[in-house]
């Protein structure tokens, strides 16, 4: 609403674990102002937000701390399994690593890694059970390298000293997968409609997932010409079911 003539709009909600996409045609919008089925050129949406990003960030920066792809003891040039810390650095999956089941295989890499110091680190965290403070403090990395050239990652409740430095220039690198996914489905919702990039004049962001600067810089790159508009970050949801229900009840 009010946003002026430019017809062609593409919507991007990304939010903590799902990214959608909504291509419209304002020029298809019925004369009371709301959405007809012909404005809506195209939807689309994956498994991606800001989950996926703190995923990344852990397991570039912080997992590599506690023996993520250290060396085994021995000359087998074998490494610590990987299992370990793709759940470690999942909110969702670390209470079950906590779990029984997995206590003798958890045992078994600590005590067969060959970075003592690291091998520490990951008892330390199992057994405080403070995998999910990592990942907030993870979050937190995210968030202020949003606004800030550098940030440190504090994890001195795991090992005194241990602060980990991060510069955000770092992050396209860090987030290249998840970035490169992103931008195949801008691709894929523009193909669903036929629309070519060039056509579409403006971008709305809403979800807290879009403050994140690599992702605003490469929604620029890839529409230079059109206009981007932050809007409702974090309620459009709420707002949009509302005016809705306002034309059907009012």
């Amino acid at each position: 609403r009010g946003l002026g003539d430019v017809y062609k709009r593409q919507v991007v909600d990304m939010g903590g674990g799902t990214t959608d996409f909504t291509l419209l045609d304002l020029g298809e919008v019925g004369g009371n102002g709301a959405l007809t089925e012909q404005a809506v050129l195209a939807n689309h949406g994956i498994r991606l937000g800001g989950v996926n990003f703190d995923k990344s960030i852990s397991l570039s920066k912080v997992m590599p701390t506690l023996g993520y792809r250290s060396k085994l003891k021995g000359d087998s040039g074998l490494i610590t399994p990987n299992w370990v810390y793709q759940m470690l650095s999942t909110w969702s999956e670390i209470n079950f690593l906590y779990a029984p089941k997995h206590r003798s295989d958890l045992k078994w890499v600590i005590r067969n890694g060959a970075e003592i110091e690291q091998m520490e680190r990951l008892e330390h965290v199992l057994h405080e059970q403070v995998g999910h403070e990592i990942c907030h403090n993870v979050e937190l990395a995210k968030i202020n390298l949003s606004i800030e050239d550098s940030h440190q990652i504090d994890l001195t409740y795991v090992d005194r000293d241990l602060k980990i430095p991060m510069q955000a220039a770092e992050l396209p690198d860090v987030l290249a997968t998840d970035l490169s996914s992103f931008k195949t489905s801008i691709m894929e919702t523009l193909n669903l409609a036929d629309v070519k990039l060039s056509q579409v004049g403006m971008i709305c962001l809403t979800g807290g997932s879009t403050n994140l600067l690599p992702v605003q810089t490469l929604i620029k790159d890839l529409f230079p010409a059109a206009k981007m508009i932050e809007q409702d970050k974090f309620s459009s949801v709420c707002r949009g079911l509302t005016i809705d229900a306002e034309g059907r009840f009012a």
